[in-house]
C-alpha cells in the first residue's frame, strides 16, 4: 500500500521484486492513488494494481476496510501514516509498516503490528523501502523496473528527432511536486551545457500543467542547444 507520488509508487518496485524472489508463488497487489499506478506497468511481479480516490474522513477508512478486511496474508504499507498503517492492518494477517519515529503519540501503531521500521529522512526513499526486506527477514533485490509496455519503443521514437537506441541522451524532469525543492533557471541552465559539452541530447519531460510546460520552454529557449521539450506529452 503506498498512497504517495508517482516517485514513491515507482521505489517499491525493488521491495515488490524482493517479495517476489522470496514467495515465488504469491499473487502481489498494490494499492495506489488514483493515475498512479502506470509507474508499476509492465512490471511481472505485479499481479494487479488497484486505484483508489485520495479522500479524507472516517468514510474512505470505513470503505476500505469493509472491502479488504484480512483479504490477503501480508500487507505492506510503504509510508508511516496512520492511514496507511491502518489499511495495513485491517487488509492482511499479518501487517508490515514503517512508523512514525519518536513520536509518542504514534505509539499504537508499532502495537498494532507485527513488524515495523522508523524512517530516516538522511537516506535515500528507496533503499528505506527495500529496508523493510530486513523486517520480513527476506533477501533484498536492488532492481527498480521502470514501466514499460509493448508500444512503449516506437511511441517513444516519435517524439524525439533522433534514434534513441543509438545516440546518447539524458532526460531532465525540472519541476518538483513540492515547489520549496525547485531549483533555479540558471541551474538547470549550466547541467544542460556541462551535459551537451559531452555530446548528450537533452531531453525535457514532465506533467501536462501550464507551469510545468511554461517552465521547461522557458529553459530551452535559454539554452539552444538542441533541447528536446517532450513536457506534458
Amino acid at each position: 500500500i503506498t498512497y504517495g507520488g508517482c516517485g514513491d509508487v515507482l521505489l517499491m518496485a525493488p521491495l515488490i521484486a524482493s517479495l517476489k524472489k522470496a514467495l515465488p508463488d504469491a499473487a502481489i497487489d498494490v494499492y495506489t492513488q488514483k493515475h498512479r499506478s502506470d509507474m508499476l506497468a509492465g512490471n511481472p511481479n505485479v499481479r494487479r494494481c488497484i486505484e483508489a480516490q485520495h479522500r479524507h474522513g472516517i468514510a474512505s477508512y470505513l470503505e476500505f476496510v469493509f472491502r479488504q478486511t484480512l483479504r490477503y496474508d501480508l500487507a505492506i504499507s510503504a509510508r508511516p501514516s496512520d492511514r496507511q498503517v491502518l489499511f495495513a492492518r485491517a487488509a492482511g494477517r499479518r501487517a508490515v509498516s514503517f512508523v512514525q519515529n519518536q513520536h509518542r503519540k504514534k505509539l499504537w501503531q508499532k502495537v498494532v503490528l507485527d513488524g515495523w521500521m522508523h524512517k530516516h529522512s538522511e537516506m535515500h526513499e528507496g533503499l528505506q523501502i527495500l529496508g523493510l526486506a530486513d523486517v520480513m527477514g527476506i533477501e533484498k533485490v536492488f532492481e527498480c523496473l521502470p514501466p514499460s509496455d509493448s508500444a512503449s519503443a516506437q511511441r517513444l521514437q516519435s517524439l524525439v528527432p533522433f534514434d534513441w537506441t543509438t545516440t546518447p541522451f539524458v532526460l531532465m524532469h525540472l519541476t518538483p511536486r513540492n515547489p520549496y525543492k525547485e531549483w533555479s533557471l540558471e541551474g538547470w541552465g549550466a547541467v544542460v551545457k556541462h551535459l551537451h559539452a559531452k555530446g548528450l541530447r537533452i531531453v525535457l519531460v514532465g506533467g501536462p500543467s501550464s507551469y510545468e510546460t511554461h517552465y521547461a520552454a522557458d529553459l530551452a529557449q535559454r539554452n539552444p542547444v538542441g533541447i528536446v521539450d517532450l513536457t506534458g506529452k
